[in-house]
Formats: C-alpha cells, sequence, structure tokens
C-alpha cells in the first residue's frame, strides 16, 4: 500500500496581523499555501487566483505564497472563503474574517507633578476592539491586551512627557502630560 499524500495542506495568513485593519477602503491579505503534492488552485470567495497573470506560474509548485486585495465597506467585519486543491484532488478551506476598525483607542488621564522630572501617572485606555499597545515617556508598559487597561504608575521620571496608546489595528493616540 502506498500513499501519494503524506500530508494536509498547510494554508496560513500572514498579513494583516492580528487579524485587523485600519484600511477602509482596501485591504491587502498575504499568506501561503503548501502540499507535498502540489498547489493546483487557491480560490478566495470562489474566484481562482491562478487564474491572474501573476500567479499563474504557482500552479502545480509544492509552497505558493499568495495574495489578494479585498474590498471594506466601512468598519466591521469582513469574511473570505478560501480553499486550496492540491494535485491529489483534496480541498482545504479556511473561513479568514478580518476586522475593519479605524477608530482610535481612548485615553482617560490623571497626572500629577511631583517636583524634579517626576510624576505620578493613572489612567485608562479604552478602545472598541483591543489595546495592544502602551508607551510612557517612551518607555513600553507590560499589560494583558484587552479592550480596557489600566496603569497607576507612582513617582516616575519619563523621558518625554507623552502616552501613547495603539489598538491592534494600528491607530494610534498620543497625549502630552
Amino acid at each position: 500500500m502506498s500513499r501519494t499524500d503524506s500530508f494536509s495542506t498547510v494554508l496560513t495568513i500572514t498579513e494583516p496581523q492580528a487579524g485587523t485593519s485600519r484600511s477602509t477602503e482596501q485591504i491587502d491579505v498575504f499568506g501561503y499555501a503548501m502540499d507535498d503534492s502540489g498547489i493546483m488552485a487557491i480560490r478566495v470567495d470562489g474566484n481562482d487566483l491562478f487564474d491572474a497573470p501573476q500567479f499563474a506560474s504557482e500552479r502545480g509548485r509544492r509552497l505558493v505564497h499568495f495574495g489578494f486585495r479585498g474590498q471594506a465597506r466601512g468598519e466591521g467585519r469582513l469574511t473570505y472563503l478560501i480553499e486550496v486543491d492540491d494535485s491529489d484532488g483534496n480541498t482545504t478551506t479556511l473561513d479568514y474574517s478580518i476586522t475593519v476598525d479605524v477608530t482610535p483607542p481612548t485615553l482617560e488621564l490623571e497626572t500629577t507633578a511631583l517636583g524634579d522630572g517626576a510624576f505620578n501617572i493613572s489612567g485608562t485606555a479604552r478602545d472598541n476592539n483591543v489595546i495592544s499597545s502602551i508607551r510612557i515617556g517612551g518607555v513600553p508598559f507590560s499589560f494583558a491586551p484587552g479592550p480596557e487597561v489600566n496603569f497607576d504608575l507612582q513617582n516616575i521620571r519619563p523621558e518625554t512627557r507623552e502616552i501613547e496608546v495603539i489598538d491592534a489595528a494600528g491607530n494610534t493616540l498620543k497625549k502630552e502630560f
């Protein structure tokens, strides 16, 4: 007994990271498909990418880097059905969802100057999706990402008097104190 297909097709999306985008016009999605018997088709919502001239030479290869451009219609969730056929006739599917988020995070901030460049800083950063980064005076603040992040820092001496809050889509809010 012999088997011609050693493993199932591997299909992964590499961009956009975190499944979010801040573009409301076009979204570029990139990924890889890999199969030991060769990739014969990559379809996005029924359209075979190999029908396009830039991907036509990829048919039959074992590793294919692919991309497609989606259209956003404002904020919200978009879903694409990605199907990959290998040369043995097997199909792997992925329902890929991306969230379009153009809303920047918000920040409630309280600062108290202690003198000699020191501050007590407390606040709450909020986002309609996920807060992914906070930098206080240029220094990253460690926290578990989430839609609301509280912080209370006592007697710190920041390099700059700026707080930067970034959400998962890359929307940024900067506030001086």
